[in-house]
């Protein structure tokens, strides 16, 4: 029950985590980016279906863009938030709920009433 399946070209079926509720996907070259229902961004390996990292950011994850290189990421969310992500580079790890490679360069959050917050 809630089992996600992921397909690949000239595969079998092969299941992820049960826990995942995905949202919003997106493709690299080597690796499928999914957000799920707990706001945590999953990286996986297409040629093993192996998780590779996760990052939270927030909230149900509603959509995800990537660079076709990958060297950035913008995810959003059920709630407003639309975060950027790129390759880390020094201290940001301290900084990072998860283990991925990236880190926040900018968080906005459109509100309903108001401008946006960004920082």
């Amino acid at each position: 029950l809630g089992a996600v399946l992921y397909f690949h070209v000239n595969a079998a079926p092969t299941e992820l985590d049960p826990g995942w509720r995905i949202y919003a996907s997106a493709a690299l070259p080597d690796l499928t980016l999914l957000g799920c229902a707990h706001g945590y961004l999953h990286a996986i390996r297409n040629d093993s279906v192996a998780p590779l990292w996760r990052q939270h950011i927030g909230s149900s994850l509603s959509g995800i863009d990537a660079a076709p290189d990958g060297t950035e990421l913008l995810v959003g969310s059920s709630a407003g938030y639309l975060v950027w992500l790129r390759p880390m580079s020094g201290d940001e790890t301290r900084m990072n709920l998860g283990d991925a490679p990236y880190a926040e360069a900018r968080r906005w959050i459109f509100q309903t009433d108001g401008a946006p917050i960004c920082w």
